[in-house]
């Protein structure tokens, strides 16, 4: 493992994150941080749908940075999936940005 970069990595789940799309983006996501991504910003603004399968990718991703003494916020979510993340109380987990640029200077 390299050392972790302070500067966020942002990714882009894809539309949808659900059971089809979760599996293909955990391991795309687990594998950046494995490679030293100290901090990961997710830009969900092109992301209208996300299933539980989708807010456990997340969950693990969290686990896995903040163990590394690592760091994981979203940005851009839809009205429907801040929705979830409220109701999921994930809204509580993890900070919450209106934009990329608003999150890269949290």
């Amino acid at each position: 493992m390299t050392e972790p970069r302070s500067d966020p990595l942002v990714l882009a789940p894809a539309r949808r994150l659900d059971s089809a799309t979760a599996p293909d983006f955990e391991t795309e996501l687990l594998r950046r941080i494995d490679e030293g991504a100290g901090a990961v910003l997710l830009d969900c603004s092109a992301m209208d749908y996300i299933s539980s399968a989708g807010l456990r990718v997340i969950l693990r991703a969290g686990k896995r940075l903040k163990a590394a003494g690592g760091r994981l916020g979203l940005c851009g979510l839809t009205e429907d999936c801040r929705e979830a993340f409220r109701i999921s109380g994930f809204d509580t987990l993890f900070p919450l940005y209106g934009s990329v640029d608003e999150g890269r200077r949290a």
